[in-house]
C-alpha cells in the first residue's frame, strides 16, 4: 500500500496493523474520516464501499475500493 510520506515494513500482521493505526493518527484532514454511530475512533471508509447499516467499525479500521460490508458485522 502506497501512502504518501511514510514507509514501514509490515511484513506481519501485528506490523500492519500499527502502521494502519499510526497512518489514522497522522490524518490531518478528518472530513476523510468516518464519524457516525456506527464508527469508534478512527474509521477510513473508500466512497463506493457500501457498508449495511448495522455494521459496527473501529478503531483503525479502513474500509477499501468497492468494499461490501455485511449486516451485522464487527470490524
Amino acid at each position: 500500500m502506497d501512502l504518501e510520506g511514510f514507509w514501514m515494513d509490515v511484513g506481519q500482521p501485528k506490523d500492519y496493523l500499527k502502521g494502519i493505526s499510526l497512518y489514522l493518527n497522522s490524518i490531518k484532514n478528518t472530513d476523510k474520516l468516518t464519524k457516525n454511530n456506527q464508527t469508534e475512533g478512527n474509521v477510513l471508509i473508500h466512497p463506493t464501499a457500501k457498508v449495511h447499516e448495522s455494521a459496527k467499525l473501529g478503531p483503525n479500521v479502513v474500509i477499501g475500493e468497492n468494499c461490501v460490508i455485511e449486516a451485522g458485522v464487527r470490524l
